[in-house]
């Protein structure tokens, strides 16, 4: 999640949130696992920022919408876990997940079965 956050954060915030991160571990408001996590995704993401315009100019139509979708889903993901929580997270997005994989299915259903009396 935190990696998803630095994509839309602006470069001269990266030192801000290292700052943070570091008098949060001096005071004691962060693990040192929580620190070396934000920070090492922070190094990762600037090291990794310029490849990814050509990675992404490389890639097929296809997979870069399939690529869209995944980013909004994690997105709403998200979104919903911090507002309803982990568990009624998980349930929608079960839900959620059932609903597109069966929807060509249905789909074909509907075109193909006729109309049930």
């Amino acid at each position: 999640m935190t990696s998803l956050l630095f994509a839309f954060m602006p470069d001269h915030m990266f030192f801000l949130v290292i700052m943070a991160v570091g008098i949060g571990l001096m005071i004691g408001l962060v693990s040192k696992s929580t620190a070396f996590g934000i920070i090492a995704s922070i190094v990762l993401y600037l090291l990794l920022s310029p490849c990814i315009g050509a990675i992404l100019d490389l890639l097929p139509l296809w997979l870069l919408l399939l690529l869209m979708v995944f980013f909004a889903l994690s997105i709403w993901r998200t979104l919903m876990g911090a507002l309803f929580g982990r568990r009624a997270t998980g349930h929608f997005m079960g839900h959620l997940m059932w609903f597109v994989f069966t929807l060509p299915f249905r789909m074909l259903g509907y075109v193909f079965g006729g109309r049930r009396r």
